[in-house]
């Protein structure tokens, strides 16, 4: 508290006027640096405010490639497991050719010479390839996306849960030009 002198009608206005000029001066100063403590929390929070706002972009960029890229698997998946049925009706058939092919030589040549059953080299045959089938074998190969769906060029599809690659001459004229429901080919992938 200030001390004032005593005049004739009360305090000393010099010393009044002084105190009340300290004061003033004392007040403004701490306005000022509040002022600028406020402005300076102000341009802080736009700072982090335009932080929060790019990561939030980049969240759902994230996100939307995460989803874009477990529908490219499923679709992948889906074409691979028509290829492997495709396959495996296609293998079904040429065993049946080759079997009516032996049948043919059997039934006009017979069995001589102790050469070992035609129906047990394919028997052999049959077994290895349901074993190559049956393996979980992993493999690691690099595409390119088809400029058109008449290139001639081997397609990458899973059979069964599997990755394998059917050429262009072998995929069945439906499954050509199929397209998923973004537009793009499901047998787009090229070796």
């Amino acid at each position: 508290m200030a001390k004032f002198d005593i005049d004739k009608k009360g305090y000393n206005p010099e010393q009044v006027d002084e105190f009340i000029k300290a004061l003033t001066l004392k007040y403004e100063e701490k306005l000022s640096e509040q002022k600028d403590r406020v402005f300076s929390m102000r341009n802080e929070v736009r700072v982090l405010q335009e932080r929060v706002d790019m990561y939030q972009t980049k969240d759902k960029q994230i996100s939307k490639a995460l989803v874009y890229a477990v529908e490219k698997a499923d679709q992948i998946e889906a074409s691979a497991r028509k290829l492997y049925e495709l396959e495996l009706k296609r293998i079904s058939i040429l065993y049946a050719k080759w079997q009516e092919i032996v049948t043919s030589i059997e039934e006009h040549y017979g069995n001589t010479n102790g050469v070992e059953s035609v129906d047990a080299l394919i028997e052999e045959f049959k077994e290895g390839l349901r074993s190559i089938c049956e393996q979980n074998n992993k493999i690691a190969s690099k595409s390119v996306v088809k400029t058109n769906p008449r290139e001639r060029a081997g397609v990458f599809c899973k059979i069964d849960g599997k990755p394998g690659i059917i050429e262009y001459s072998e995929l069945p004229e439906e499954m050509v030009e199929e397209v998923d429901e973004n537009g793009e080919l499901v047998f787009g992938d090229v070796n």
